[in-house]
């Protein structure tokens, strides 16, 4: 791992770079602190430096990946030999049988990339550890006035979620909330039918913070009492909805604690607020359909990431992993 001086200044170059999140040193803290073994390599290029952040990821019959998310990101084309190199070292070092990525480049010729030899064949879209497309809005300067842009149906339920005395608190200090954050992710996820993380999970995230990452709450309270909340994280200039929850399926209360973050993060000199995962134009998450629809409620644009790649280390016993897979996704 790198000290923490590098990490830091890391962090800063990928927030200039417009980076995710998931490619900061706090998440890369979380899957640490939840037993998961991180790792950090440096990459130097004849043009310029590239950072490789990743988890190990368990498969079957004690076989193994390794995963960069949303990463890495390439500048320049003509690095991508040498960075290829690179990751197939790392690979090899660690035994593992490929190597998953999405790939961020602002390199416009994706012929160019996708001729490369960095990017093999493309693994199953479907396989993809985080989602294709996300919703991001923009920020704004004055409420009053974005309030009136909002579609009529939008307004109304935050309206409504003012009228029933909803209160919206935000909170820095997310830990303290941790025993009421997961009653209330529990009993979304039973009402929703999806499974959570381990409660350690969520405790490293509400618990973690760095210098170049901010986590948040969006708390709602109905007669002082905790009835929804959403736990969100400003990046540099980007702000991310992480996951959240409700006691009750209240629309209205969701719309005001989208609005109330958005709100937030404008004021915290953000450019966007992302929501986060939306079913895309390839329907690739048709179970996220009803959450799309919630999501585009709020004016905004989809942002397309680049499909996920494997890079083989091992190329036979992969073939054959490779081809089971297959045989599962047919049945």
């Amino acid at each position: 791992m790198l000290t923490e001086e590098k990490q830091l200044a890391w962090d800063k170059k990928l927030i200039n770079q417009g980076a995710h999140f998931v490619q900061s040193e706090l998440y890369l803290d979380w899957q640490k602190n939840t037993g998961q073994k991180v790792f950090e390599v440096e990459i130097e290029t004849e043009n310029s430096e590239t950072l490789f952040r990743g988890v190990e990821k368990p498969l079957p019959f004690g076989q193994k990946f390794i995963y960069s998310a949303h990463g890495p990101f390439i500048n320049n084309i003509s690095d991508m030999e040498n960075i290829r190199k690179k990751i197939l070292e790392l690979g090899q070092k660690k035994q593992a049988l490929f190597i998953r990525y999405d790939l961020v480049s602002k390199i416009e010729n994706t012929i160019s990339l996708k001729g490369s030899k960095l990017l093999t064949k493309e693994f199953y879209r479907r396989s993809s550890i985080q989602p294709r497309y996300e919703w991001i809005l923009p920020t704004f300067s004055d409420e009053t006035e974005a309030l009136k842009k909002l579609p009529g149906r939008t307004r109304y339920f935050i309206n409504k979620a003012r009228r029933g005395k909803i209160e919206i608190e935000i909170s820095y200090e997310p830990i303290k909330y941790l025993e009421d954050f997961w009653q209330i992710m529990n009993k979304t996820s039973t009402r929703q039918s999806f499974c959570l993380h381990p409660k350690e999970y969520y405790q490293t995230a509400l618990s973690s913070s760095t210098p170049t990452a901010k986590p948040f709450l969006t708390i709602a309270r109905q007669k002082e009492k905790i009835i929804a909340i959403h736990f969100n994280i400003i990046f540099g200039q980007k702000a991310f909805y992480v996951f959240g929850g409700s006691k009750e399926n209240d629309s209205g209360c969701s719309y005001l604690l989208i609005w109330e973050g958005l709100n937030e993060v404008s004021k915290q000199s953000c450019l966007e607020f992302n929501l986060g995962g939306i079913n895309g134009p390839d329907n690739l998450n048709p179970e996220w359909q009803n959450l799309t629809l919630f999501k585009k409620k709020f004016p905004g644009k989809m942002f397309c990431h680049n499909p996920t790649y494997d890079l083989p280390i091992r190329p036979l016993p992969y073939s054959i992993y490779y081809l089971s897979k297959k045989m599962k996704m047919k049945k």
